[in-house]
């Protein structure tokens, strides 16, 4: 059955990404392909790294790594046998939304058909992986991924049953994002797989299979997104942890604590400087006792009482009362005299304790086993000084 094609609106040319400061640039302040797709996931270490990449412009750097070195190196190969075998031009440039302008997207073949007034994308990935999206492909032809077969292997995805890989790679939400963007109602995914035998991999033969536009998941994509956009905006670049060897959540978490410290300090004093000031206010008061809809305050002065022996009072006694009390004096006396005994033989046989332990810590010592036993750990927490 033939798809339908839509007229759809065009999107907006940006920038090369031969020119990478400009094209970062640009993509800095939208969502791109990838990032939909991150962003209906859900995952808050994706959503968290984001929001700094946006924020800060700092992006990571994936130099370096044989998977995306060899992608890099294949992918304009790939594109060649795309357009010879299509008729879809390689792309290097990022689009925007005709409508929504942060919503971006880079595919690696556009190619737009003047007659009828329509786009094709394609996108290209290399994978140790077999990235065919059926449990099963014929060997020659070209399928399509329509929705409904989509959704019934999103669902079985989302219940832990058992799908292709390419399901958990994000691809299927990253090509929606870039039909989206592009106003295209098809996409032609196509994958080479390689054996994984570094340092010089031996790929497969390229396979394509079309992927068409699947309108419902495009709304939730661009739910997440717009979710994704608001976050965005409402952070700070003071609102985030700096960055550093520490990884980002537990740094996040760190951030916080610190945050939190910080107003334990400003409260303390704060409190501390209403406290005397209320103080100084009801100095002069002995008793003060009122309430509003935030408080009730209380202030007395709490009476204190000390007792003596009056000399005057004592020189009344009869000689039964003086004899009483002396006899209690020397009751105190005596019981002191024999606590400050007990405390010096509680000190003599501590020592002798103390000795017959190490006596028998050095009997037994060529027979000990030391071994390490881990404790409960303990969280540490030091802010550094900043200038």
């Amino acid at each position: 059955m033939a798809t339908k094609t839509i007229k759809r609106s065009t999107p907006i040319a940006g920038v090369s990404s031969e020119q990478r400061d400009a094209w970062l640039e640009q993509r800095r302040h939208g969502v791109t392909a990838t990032q939909a797709a991150k962003a209906i996931s859900g995952r808050e270490s994706d959503l968290r790294a984001i929001v700094v990449e946006k924020i800060t412009g700092d992006f990571p750097d994936l130099s370096g790594n044989k998977y995306i070195d060899w992608g890099n190196a294949r992918e304009p190969v790939i594109a060649e046998w795309v357009q010879t075998k299509f008729d879809i031009a390689p792309n290097l440039i990022c689009y925007a939304h005709s409508e929504e302008p942060r919503h971006l997207a880079t595919p690696d073949g556009f190619t737009y058909d003047e007659f009828i007034g329509a786009g094709y994308i394609s996108e290209i990935k290399t994978s140790k992986h077999d990235l065919n999206p059926f449990t099963d492909l014929p060997e020659s032809g070209i399928s399509t991924l329509r929705p409904e077969i989509a959704h019934q292997m999103l669902d079985a995805f989302d219940r832990n049953r058992g799908v292709p890989y390419f399901w958990r790679s994000g691809y299927f939400d990253q090509m929606q994002w870039q039909m989206h963007v592009m106003g295209t109602d098809r996409c032609l995914f196509v994958w080479e797989q390689h054996d994984d035998n570094w340092p010089e991999p031996q790929p497969s033969v390229p396979r394509a299979v079309w992927v068409d536009r699947d309108e419902a998941r495009i709304v939730e994509l661009v739910r997440a997104a717009e979710s994704l956009l608001k976050r965005i905006e409402s952070t700070k670049a003071s609102d985030l942890a700096p960055s550093g060897e520490m990884q980002p959540e537990i740094a996040d978490h760190v951030h916080e604590y610190l945050k939190g410290l910080a107003d334990e300090k400003i409260g303390a004093a704060y409190k501390t400087k209403h406290s005397n000031a209320l103080k100084t206010l009801l100095e002069d008061v002995d008793d003060y006792q009122s309430d509003n809809d935030e408080a009730k305050v209380t202030w007395a002065r709490p009476l204190t009482i000390e007792s003596h022996v009056d000399a005057a009072l004592l020189a009344k006694a009869t000689t039964a009362q003086q004899t009483k009390i002396e006899k209690a004096d020397d009751a105190v006396q005596s019981a002191q005299q024999r606590q400050e005994r007990a405390a010096a033989a509680k000190t003599k046989t501590d020592d002798a304790h103390a000795k017959a332990v190490e006596r028998l810590r050095v009997a037994r010592s060529r027979f000990t086993v030391t071994t390490e036993m881990k404790q409960s750990p303990r969280l540490t927490i030091t802010a550094k000084k900043t200038k």
